[in-house]
């Protein structure tokens, strides 16, 4: 590898825009620096190199020399002694080990015993058939966006193929991913060259980072050079040059605090800001780094700013958490007595700026402080003048599903309804407003916009309990309740039907010993929630109809939900697997909608395994539908009759299925 390769764009794939010098390249000082590291660049590689050469000519030189055969006596010694406490003399250790009298081991110690034993062979029956061939599948629970460069080959998939048309699926890619790859040996080199430019000629960080010579070093505590090598065990060459800044704990490395960037263990503000980055706000997911939307707005979306909406008398009434609590106050009481450190107004403010309403019994507990004082305190921060009063404007269901085109559930079950992604802007939800996406695209606001829970555009949920009669016992199941008329699953945050509860136990009905949900305080539970739930059959795959099949382990009611189909997510005009499909006869593509598709080939559950069958020959037993769960169209499977314990699981795969098979 030369010199020059090592700063081409191959190996720099790191460097952005903003490294390149501009006019700034011409400014003396750094073209002064820009010369002294490419320097040291080439006296650190022509260095390593030398050195590189030499040590592979010594490890190569041992492999010639046959490996002396395995003392056991003594390596089993040294093994008992490991476990003897310090200072253990109490006398001799019986050690046994045991080894094949082929291994030509020494035993140059104690006795030996011989031990046989019988060969047994065991006799496979004629009809003894192989398993049925199958790929290989990444177990999932949700479904995952596809992460690949969609113009770069990863790997090639059955290269040792003759029968696979090679040339033709790589025609459609423009390179193979690991073209740009970063040699680990240039990464080794350059930060021997960032020490000595740094330590040797005192260069600062952003010196070296100006003259646009090595890798990006450290623009934040998760990426750059600098970060990298906390990721790999260090390479010990002689280059090292000791002389510099060494240390031995985990946060330095060779003179570099890798911590740099991150707050301080007391720093809350600061600890929630850089955790906030990589958290998916999304109410599906609520975990970091999710694997399912991290290609929506800002990859990761923020949480939606939280707006206070109680004043200091809107707290609910109830009881007492102690002496000092809130409630407690009286008018003897003297406000100006509170007086708190910087530190700690801040730490509650933190607190307060993502839940403004959280009840100050609560927050004392967070913050360690009295319940009045942090009373007080929130008071200061949120004066009850300043606390936000929205509009009481009620929309009507009526004016609601006219208007919005989630709300035709023929568009969410044909896939017609393409979700636009959750809005994120200044001003009211409303057509006035081109950058609310929601709005523009005619579709309710979800848990997933940064609008307010109150924005009159959110789905307005059901109202079972209210409008239908309380000792019912299949809440939100039928077409009577709005959220499951229009393709939705009830939502907690805005339904009345039970939905909040997750909680659940089963007991059978009198009559027909059905399993049914109910609360512990005898209330039914909403049963138009089954994927947020997570309440699938218990299934088991073996070999059914069509090689392996899915098969339920218990018996399934009609109407039960059976799973949800996972998979990877990607965009079906960019789908660049067809040709993959056509070679191995397999198509587990599933179109979520007219944009989307759901492809569980490398990556989902039992579901995948679900074979055809129709209802004209009376095989079907199961269907699939597409609902859409706080704003997201899912794709869920339900039985369409009783299917027994052992029961194969079977539904129509339609007529596109068979074109593309023939």
């Amino acid at each position: 590898m030369s010199l020059d390769a090592s700063t081409s764009d191959n190996t720099d794939p790191l460097a952005t825009q903003d490294q390149v010098p501009s006019s700034n390249e011409d400014d003396e000082k750094i073209q002064e620096n820009r010369t002294l590291a490419f320097l040291v660049y080439r006296e650190v590689w022509d260095e390593f190199n030398k050195w590189k050469l030499e040590d592979c000519k010594r490890q190569l030189r041992l492999l010639e020399q046959p490996l002396p055969p395995p003392n056991i006596a003594e390596a089993a010694h040294k093994m008992a002694s490991a476990f003897l406490t310090d200072g253990d003399e109490s006398g001799d250790v019986e050690i046994i080990y045991i080894c094949d009298t082929d291994d030509d081991i020494p035993l140059d110690v104690g006795g030996a015993t011989v031990l046989t034993c019988e060969t047994v062979s065991l006799k496979l029956p004629p009809d003894f058939a192989p398993h049925p061939p199958y790929e290989s599948c990444t177990p999932a629970v949700q479904t995952i966006a596809l992460r690949e460069n969609e113009e770069q080959l990863p790997f090639i998939p059955y290269a040792d193929d003759p029968t696979w048309d090679i040339g033709m699926y790589l025609s459609q890619y423009e390179a193979f991913a690991w073209e740009n790859l970063v040699d680990p040996d240039v990464e080794v080199i350059q930060f021997e060259v960032l020490r000595r430019l740094h330590f040797g000629h005192r260069l600062s960080l952003d010196d070296i980072d100006a003259t646009c010579v090595l890798l990006a070093l450290r623009p934040n505590n998760r990426f750059g050079l600098i970060y990298q090598m906390t990721q790999r065990d260090e390479l010990f060459w002689p280059g090292m040059m000791a002389e510099f800044p060494t240390a031995d704990d985990g946060s330095e490395r060779r003179g570099f605090n890798f911590r740099a960037h991150e707050p301080d263990v007391d720093d809350l503000r600061g600890r929630i800001e850089s955790v906030i980055p990589r958290f998916c706000a999304n109410p599906g997911c609520i975990h970091t780094h999710c694997h399912r939307h991290g290609n929506t707005i800002d990859d990761f979306a923020s949480p939606p700013a939280a707006v206070p909406r109680l004043t200091s008398k809107d707290y609910p009434e109830g009881a007492s958490c102690g002496s000092l609590c809130f409630r407690e106050i009286d008018s003897s009481f003297q406000e100006d007595s509170v007086q708190w450190g910087s530190s700690e107004v801040d730490e509650l403010r933190c607190i307060l700026e993502i839940m403004p309403d959280t009840i100050p019994c609560g927050l004392a507990k967070l913050v360690r402080r009295p319940c009045r004082e942090v009373f007080i305190e929130r008071r200061r921060f949120i004066p009850d003048e300043k606390v936000y009063s929205e509009s009481s404007r009620v929309v009507t269901a009526r004016e609601k599903l006219n208007y919005y085109k989630d709300s035709i559930s023929g568009d969410i079950t044909s896939g017609a309804y393409i979700p636009p992604g959750p809005c994120s802007h200044i001003g009211p939800c409303d057509k006035n407003n081109a950058n609310c996406i929601c709005a523009q695209k005619s579709v309710h606001c979800t848990r997933s916009c940064h609008c307010s829970l109150t924005c009159k555009h959110r789905w307005p949920g059901c109202r079972c309990n209210k409008e239908t009669d309380k000792k019912i016992t299949q809440t939100c199941k039928t077409e009577s309740c709005r959220c499951r008329k229009m393709g939705w699953e009830c939502d907690s945050m805005v339904c009345e039907c039970d939905n909040h509860s997750y909680v659940h136990r089963r007991k059978p009905r009198p009559k027909t010993k059905q399993p049914r949900m109910i609360r512990p305080d005898g209330k039914h539970y909403c049963q138009n929630s089954d994927i947020q739930r997570g309440l699938a059959a218990e299934l088991e795959i073996k070999r059914g109809a069509f090689g392996l099949g899915c098969f339920a382990v218990k018996k399934i009611r009609p109407d039960q939900f059976i799973g949800e189909y996972v998979g990877e997510l990607s965009v079906s005009a960019e789908d660049k697997r067809e040709l993959l499909r056509k070679h191995v006869g397999l198509n587990y593509s599933f179109g979520l909608n007219l944009q989307h598709i759901i492809d569980s080939a490398r990556v989902g559950n039992e579901t995948r395994y679900i074979n055809h069958g129709t209802e004209e020959d009376g095989l079907a037993n199961a269907s699939a539908k597409t609902t859409l769960v706080l704003g997201e169209p899912r794709i869920a499977l339900y039985a369409t009759k009783e299917i027994k314990a052992g029961g194969e699981i079977l539904f129509d795969y339609g007529e596109n299925y068979w074109i593309w098979k023939s």
